[in-house]
């Protein structure tokens, strides 16, 4: 089974794609999930080194792909997510069809747009009685 995990880059951080396995839906050189993948993993990576702005890197062996992209300027991270959506929804059909080769999961980062965690000060000062700090 091949698994995909997803996180969309969040404003400051990095977005990510990690596949592992092998779908064994067919013989080695016929297997059409993993030649469907592929050519999925491929358009997504072409889409993302089109994105201006972005910062992209892509390490891919026998049965293992990484991804990452983080926005280098502008407002990037919205179009990188994006791509990154709509390749997440074609696997996610593709998993629906193929249960036993295909497993896809989205997973979103929480971020605070260069802002302070706000219960960050709250866990400084739990236990107090006064007010968290501002």
């Amino acid at each position: 089974m091949v698994t995909i995990t997803i996180s969309p880059a969040a404003w400051h951080a990095t977005g990510s794609l990690k596949a592992e396995g092998h779908a064994y839906h067919g013989k080695e050189g016929e297997d059409l999930v993993c030649a469907a993948l592929t050519a999925l993993m491929d358009g997504l990576a072409a889409n993302l080194r089109e994105i201006p702005g972005l910062s992209f890197r892509r390490e891919a062996k026998p049965g293992f792909v990484y991804m990452r992209w983080s926005r280098d300027h502008g407002d990037c991270v919205k179009d990188a997510n994006r791509v990154a959506w709509h390749f997440y929804r074609a696997l996610d059909t593709m998993g629906r069809a193929y249960p036993d080769a295909v497993r896809v999961k989205w997973v979103n980062q929480e971020y605070y747009k260069g802002r302070r965690k706000r219960n960050e000060a709250e866990r400084r000062d739990h236990g107090s009685d006064k007010p968290a700090a501002k």
